[in-house]
């Protein structure tokens, strides 16, 4: 989970953790938090010795969600039936990228899957709250100021990161 939350800190400007904890993190994440039953992902010859690789980031076969960002991640030959991990060479479950040893005819996958460009779209809109508050507000180590800029500013990088949930809004 920390090259999850360390990749959402680099996309809300918190590299150092000064506005955010990793638990807060999470309970941000686990807002856009879904989960992979069982799903049949196909592999792909990539070299003469037989190493085969599934990558699924961005699979919209399985959800609108962009990008999948996964943890808890189970592979299976069947259902029920867990390849060992002797079999397993590479398991990259950030990026959705498995390597195996000998030909796999299917796997089937088991994981948490998050959106984290909603998450960190989310925590964006919590930065404009705060820079419309009296008083002072804090980005990591720096003071916002409490201007019509930074406000804006704020909502650029939230649409920057939101999703459109209609096709007539659709955002390339």
């Amino acid at each position: 989970m920390s090259q999850l939350t360390d990749f959402l800190r680099r996309l809300i400007d918190d590299v150092a953790a000064a506005d955010f904890t990793d638990a807060a993190l999470q309970v941000r994440l686990n807002k856009h938090r879904s989960y992979l039953n069982e799903a049949i992902i196909n592999t792909e010859n990539v070299d003469t010795e037989l190493v085969y690789i599934s990558a699924i980031v961005g699979w919209d076969g399985i959800s609108t969600k962009r990008i999948l960002y996964m943890d808890n991640v189970e592979l299976e030959s069947a259902p029920g039936t867990a390849i060992p991990v002797g079999e397993i060479t590479t398991k990259d479950e950030i990026n959705g990228v498995f390597t195996f040893t000998t030909a796999q005819d299917n796997v089937y996958l088991s994981a948490n899957y998050y959106d984290v460009y909603e998450t960190a779209a989310d925590i964006w809109e919590e930065y404009q709250g705060l820079a419309c508050i009296s008083g002072k507000a804090k980005v990591g180590d720096e003071d916002i100021p409490k201007d019509k800029n930074y406000v804006e500013f704020c909502e650029a990088k939230k649409w920057l990161f939101r999703r459109s949930s209609s096709s007539q809004t659709a955002r390339i």
